[in-house]
């Protein structure tokens, strides 16, 4: 009679999950967990990237490229929303996809009328 204790085929486990590399989107998950212990870290980070490069591009490209002005509504937008965002404790997740998109967006905007 074969018990748990005999057949240590039962509890073997497959071996092509353990070989498969994780996709992206657990990666990120990974990332992101690892990172809930500086959210504050991350937040202040964010206030100085947005303040060094983000808030002065609409003057840059206001005055040197006659962009329209909308241009300081949308970077007072992001400017302030990351800063609700951590000031109201939201998460390391969103602090961080908050900053990659103020980021692109700006970039954006660069390419956009600079070009």
């Amino acid at each position: 009679m074969a018990t748990t204790l005999t057949t240590t085929e039962a509890w073997s486990y497959n071996k092509a999950v353990e070989a498969s590399s994780p996709s992206t989107g657990a990666k990120l998950d990974l990332f992101f967990e690892k990172q809930a212990k500086f959210e504050t870290g991350w937040f202040l980070l964010s206030l100085m990237l947005q303040g060094i490069f983000c808030l002065p591009v609409p003057a840059v490209l206001i005055y040197y490229f006659h962009a329209p002005v909308y241009i300081v509504v949308i970077t007072l937008s992001l400017f302030f929303a990351n800063i609700i965002a951590g000031m109201a404790s939201i998460g390391v997740r969103a602090i961080i996809l908050l900053l990659a998109a103020s980021v692109v967006i700006h970039l954006a905007l660069l390419a956009c009328f600079a070009l």
